[in-house]
């Protein structure tokens, strides 16, 4: 098992630093390669700090740590180790962009370029469901800009650009397109709208099995460029495509990107083209759009409707906010109200608690705990922290019976740690509350479950380990 790092007490990390440095170069030089012989990635960090002192050298020892990342033919990186090599690769990101970049920019290009290459080699043998790799690669593009728009010798940039752009297999060169006003003026950006427009023309004139792969894909870069060049209406045509037409979910986003680009007045007429719909995204749009409009009574009306359909509370904040002193309080008995009647069972709760009308949220704990079950994990234990300093053990005891049988329904074995720990908590809890309390004796709950998961040995067991301590 690897130690953590102990810290000596009452040192700061000012302190620390004083007295390393204290010691003197040759003391840490010799620390450093001892060390550095003993774990990969402190003589990789080594290697870096010998040569910073030799821009070429620092380069060289670079790409060869990208093209180790890349090499073709490692083993498949699955959805464990895909945490590992981001970390490795940002740190790869990190030293280009802090030790090369500053002195030598042509360089930082070429092994941001280099870098960014890879994403094809390095994807194709990684599980990356969590998308940490492909974000790292995201983030290549973004310094592939910088160094770019640092170099000074001329180059073909939109040329460049423009075959980085097209070959990207993986989808994680966007930013390449949608910031690359950070590199060229609007000019040559229309002009690279020009190019992508006439391979949409091109792929359009093409057979059926090409056509649709190659068109979208245009489409989509030209998309990219509108974000850049910050258009609405090559934003919207580039969304409608050939098709020329827009359905629901992209009027919503041609809406939004309206919005962004400070039209309000046009987000919200494409937002009254698309059906009405129930959404958090699309309640929030219309929220903003009436805001940005100065349209209060439509801001709050469209707020309300947030409300009533996920009883958030920041929600209620902003509606509390846009009313004067003397109607706030028939702001919150609405609410209330919406609460006392909604669906969720662990959102109401949470929202009663959250507005001080604890009696309430702890007569829905009892009545409905038969749905908290069905109430997300961490939702649950936020509950019970709220309950807590609220002192409604009944709500704590509500919410702990209900993670204890999800767990045990499921039959999740690697929980059971928890599951025993959520078992002392109703012990403790049953102390707390009433003879005769609507929620019934904790012994008298256990019993079922017993019975039931009599089974489930290795959780019986743990939770015996547990009252041992």
């Amino acid at each position: 098992m690897r130690r953590k790092a102990r810290r000596p007490a009452g040192l700061s990390r000012e302190a620390r630093h004083a007295r390393l440095a204290g010691l003197g170069a040759e003391r840490l030089a010799e620390a450093l390669l001892d060390w550095a012989g003993r774990d990969a990635a402190i003589d990789e960090a080594v290697e870096l700090m010998i040569e910073e002192g030799d821009p070429q050298g620092l380069a060289a020892a670079l790409r060869g740590r990208i093209a180790a990342l890349a090499r073709d033919g490692g083993d498949f990186v699955r959805y464990g180790g895909s945490f590992p090599l981001a970390h490795a690769q940002r740190d790869l990101l990190a030293a280009i962009r802090e030790r090369v970049l500053p002195h030598e920019p042509a360089a930082a290009f070429e092994l941001a370029d280099a870098f960014l290459r890879t994403d094809t080699a390095v994807l194709e043998r990684t599980e990356d469901s969590s998308g940490v790799v492909g974000d790292e690669f995201r983030d290549a593009s973004r310094l592939w800009l910088e160094a770019a728009a640092r170099c000074a010798e001329p180059r073909d940039w939109p040329a460049l650009l423009f075959e980085r752009a097209t070959n990207d297999d993986f989808g994680v060169r966007a930013p390449l397109l949608s910031e690359a006003a950070t590199l060229l003026p609007e000019p040559e950006l229309r002009r690279l709208v020009a190019r992508f427009e006439a391979v949409a023309a091109e792929a359009e004139a093409a057979g059926p099995e090409d056509r649709t792969w190659a068109r979208a894909a245009a489409w989509s870069q030209i998309t990219l460029l509108a974000r850049a060049l910050r258009d609405p209406a090559l934003y919207e045509r580039a969304v409608a495509g050939p098709r020329g037409t827009l359905n629901e979910g992209q009027l919503r986003s041609v809406a939004e990107f309206h919005l962004a680009c400070g039209d309000a007045a046009g987000a919200l007429e494409r937002l009254n083209r698309a059906e009405e719909g129930s959404s958090h995204r699309d309640w929030r749009l219309r929220a903003l759009c009436h805001a940005a409009l100065g349209q209060r009574e439509q801001q709050i009306d469209a707020l309300w409707h947030q409300f009533d359909e996920f009883l958030w509370w920041g929600t209620f904040e902003e509606l509390l906010a846009l009313h004067p002193a003397e109607e706030r309080e028939a702001v919150r008995q609405r609410a209330r109200a919406q609460a006392l009647g909604f669906r969720d069972a662990a959102g109401a709760i949470e929202f009663l608690l959250r507005g001080g009308w604890t009696d309430d949220a702890e007569r829905r704990a009892i009545e409905r705990q038969g749905q908290l079950e069905h109430a997300g994990y961490h939702h649950l234990l936020g509950l019970t922290e709220l309950a807590h300093a609220a002192g409604r053990p009944r709500i704590e005891v509500a919410c702990y019976r209900a993670l204890l049988l999800d767990i045990l329904h499921e039959g999740r074995s690697r929980a059971y740690h928890h599951a025993a720990d959520y078992v002392l908590q109703l012990e403790r809890l049953d102390a707390e509350l009433p003879a005769g309390d609507p929620l019934g004796r904790h012994a008298e709950f256990m019993l079922p479950v017993r019975e039931k998961h009599r089974r489930k040995s290795s959780f019986w067991a743990q939770l015996e380990q547990a009252r041992r301590g």
